[in-house]
């Protein structure tokens, strides 16, 4: 059917965008409110996307970062972005058995910083 051409409203500022949808279905007004959203050009929307994008790219970096075996480690450290990102939190850090300790803290400018860090222990017995 194509595209058609729906009025959403920016959640920050309330400006109406006129804004291009597929044809072939119904849109809530919720969807076409977050579509203005996203193409506003408003200061705290242009903010909300920044952030989304860190989150995105911090998530992404975590899921590289952390080993399968700590599958519920990584969730942990995705839930706690949103924390740093919104200065609830500066830091968190998860120590597994003493070896491996996971930390995700806020830099400069806000970055997320996230590290895995492994302690290696070699001993031997001399007699």
């Amino acid at each position: 059917m194509g595209l058609k051409q729906l009025t959403g409203y920016c959640d920050f500022c309330n400006q109406a965008r006129l804004v291009s949808v597929s044809g072939n279905r119904e849109w809530t007004e919720d969807e076409l409110n977050r579509i203005a959203t996203d193409e506003c050009e408003c200061a705290r929307a242009k903010e909300q996307r920044e952030r989304d994008e860190k989150l995105k790219r911090a998530e992404l970096y975590i899921d590289n970062l952390v080993t399968d075996d700590h599958e519920d480690i990584k969730h942990l450290l995705i839930e706690v972005v949103p924390l740093l990102l919104d200065h609830k939190l500066k830091k968190c850090t998860v120590n597994i058995d003493g070896a491996v300790t996971y930390t995700v803290f806020r830099g400069n400018d806000d970055a997320v910083i996230a590290q895995r860090t492994q302690k290696i222990v070699k001993e031997e017995e001399i007699e």
